[in-house]
């Protein structure tokens, strides 16, 4: 039990590699009007359906990663992620979906940009690396 909670928690905090059932997002920008807000608008509500581990074009989302834009690219943890972006999430796809696809939420602010494309198709197997970067705690400490 000790063993599993420890893999669970690995795969939480996204310093193992993770594999299992969920969904891949292909976001099409041919017009240039992604914004980063869109791509955390995402993987938020991917995090609120369930999601239990995510990637944005091949880089692990875990609790401290950041979102922006540098140089009119949007970046993952500082790193410009090109288009066509792909967010992958492991966990229940038809839950993942369903989530995703509530009125006014991530899909429908998507479909409504001119010219942005965006497909969401159910996996069995997506796979999604460990972070490049854990995090280093300054502050936090267990607790006695």
């Amino acid at each position: 039990a000790a063993q599993r909670q420890l893999t669970d928690l690995q795969i939480l905090a996204g310093v193992v590699p993770a594999r299992g059932p969920g969904v891949s997002v292909r976001i099409a920008d041919p017009e240039g009007v992604f914004e980063f807000e869109l791509l955390l608008d995402l993987v938020q509500e991917l995090r609120d359906a369930g999601a239990e581990a995510i990637a944005v074009n091949g880089r692990r989302v875990g609790g401290t990663t950041a979102f922006s834009v540098s140089d009119g690219a949007v970046t993952v943890d500082g790193q410009a992620v090109a288009q066509p972006y792909e967010v992958l999430a492991i966990g229940d796809p038809a839950t993942l979906e369903v989530g995703l696809k509530i009125p006014g939420g991530a899909i429908d602010t998507l479909d409504a940009l001119d010219g942005t494309k965006v497909n969401v198709e159910r996996r069995s197997d997506v796979r999604v690396p460990a972070l490049e970067h854990p995090p280093d705690f300054k502050s936090a400490r267990p607790r006695d």
